[in-house]
């Protein structure tokens, strides 16, 4: 197959909304219930995906802010294109290497497992 290009769904953030983001729309206010996070909360979100959760979290948490990264360019401009709101910023990046600042006080984190 030389000189084939290779359409990957995984970066294709259109693909992936069709595929995956039916169920991310109804799992992500199940999962923000059982979360039972605090209103006005600085967040944090890592692999946001084309930003089902994103929307959830503004729209039933009413964060003060929300950084949602995602290493997909795809992804990204697929939730930046679904998801307007001042409070949210999408950035490119992996999770293990972010450059968030961090103070006390300022953010709050739980591992689950």
């Amino acid at each position: 197959m030389a000189g084939a290009s290779r359409h990957d769904a995984w970066q294709a953030g259109d693909s992936y909304k069709i595929y995956m983001g039916r169920l991310s729309r109804q799992i992500a206010p199940r999962f923000l219930e059982w979360l039972e996070p605090d209103d006005n909360l600085d967040w944090l979100q890592i692999d946001c995906g084309t930003g089902a959760l994103s929307a959830c979290i503004l729209s039933d948490i009413h964060p003060k802010s929300l950084i949602a990264v995602d290493p997909s360019e795809g992804f990204l401009e697929k939730a930046r294109s679904s998801v307007a709101d001042p409070r949210v910023e999408f950035q490119i990046g992996k999770g293990e290497a972010l450059s968030i600042p961090s103070a006390p006080g300022t953010w709050s984190s739980q591992v689950w497992h």
